[in-house]
């Protein structure tokens, strides 16, 4: 599927903008949910994103179980949680943020009713090593992996975000940091809704 990527700067201090904006675009079109598609490092991590910040659980899959191998790797929780804008209460700005590594997650806009069960398909499409050089093999050959955004855009995602954390860069003021972020389309209705969120001026290529 064809699709764009786009990349836009943000100061740190801001960090939790673009998802707070995203909440009230949902508060106001109420079929459009957002997803946080994360890898936490226990199932508890989930259930308090669900209990502090509103959001629904869809699924969660335990890393140890999709593969044999899985097991002598570190403890790794994959899921997907839901925040419905009909809920007041909901905060997927914090619940990103909730942990040490869910901020390396995505941020997933979609309005199509069966999106999480195709989520969890395109999920398991990936192939996940069960020997020990199968996995030396998928290290070294991580960079050339298939992205998972164009399948989750195919999938009824309007709008995928997420940072790039190894482009970090420090700015001329001391101790000002900027976030290099990433947004995902794939038509023009993905553009409108980029754009909402985000300023043109501060796009990075």
């Amino acid at each position: 599927m064809e699709y764009s990527q786009h990349r836009f700067r943000r100061i740190v201090a801001e960090k939790t903008k673009p998802l707070e904006q995203m909440a009230s675009y949902i508060h106001q079109n109420t079929d459009m949910k957002l997803y946080l598609l994360l890898t936490l490092e226990d199932y508890a991590e989930f259930e308090a994103i669900q209990k502090h910040y509103y959001g629904r659980i869809q699924w969660v899959v335990n890393g140890a179980e999709i593969s044999p191998f899985g097991s002598i790797l570190p403890p790794s929780f994959y899921g997907l949680v839901e925040f419905d804008g009909k809920d007041a209460n909901i905060n997927p700005a914090k619940a990103f943020y909730s942990t040490r590594i869910s901020f390396d997650g995505m941020v997933i806009l979609a309005d199509t009713p069966d999106f999480p069960e195709k989520a969890k398909e395109v999920f398991f499409a990936g192939e996940f090593p069960e020997t020990f050089d199968e996995y030396l093999l998928a290290v070294q050959a991580e960079e050339g992996n298939h992205p998972i955004e164009p399948d989750l855009l195919a999938a009824g995602a309007s709008l995928i975000y997420s940072l790039n954390l190894s482009d970090t860069i420090t700015g001329d003021a001391p101790g000002e940091v900027f976030l290099s972020e990433s947004a995902f389309i794939s038509d023009a209705r993905g553009e409108e809704l980029m754009y909402q969120f985000f300023d043109p001026n501060d796009t990075d290529y």
